[in-house]
């Protein structure tokens, strides 16, 4: 099975989400990547996951 290469490391945490958004974008119904484990909804959710924590961190929990 074809892999992903992401090149995550030294990205910040808005980085890697950024970085996570395009990879999800581009296997979003791309043929070669029929079934990827994860699948993309559970990718997608682990994005948001990533984002809401972001948004908390930068906010220090002041909403």
């Amino acid at each position: 099975m074809d892999k992903v290469k992401t090149a995550l490391r030294g990205l910040n945490p808005r980085q890697k989400a950024v970085r996570a958004r395009i990879v999800y974008a581009r296997l979003n119904g791309n043929p070669d990547f029929p079934d990827p484990q994860p699948t993309l909804a559970e990718f997608k959710a682990a994005i948001d996951e990533l984002t809401a924590a972001n948004i908390e961190a930068r906010d220090r929990g002041r909403r």
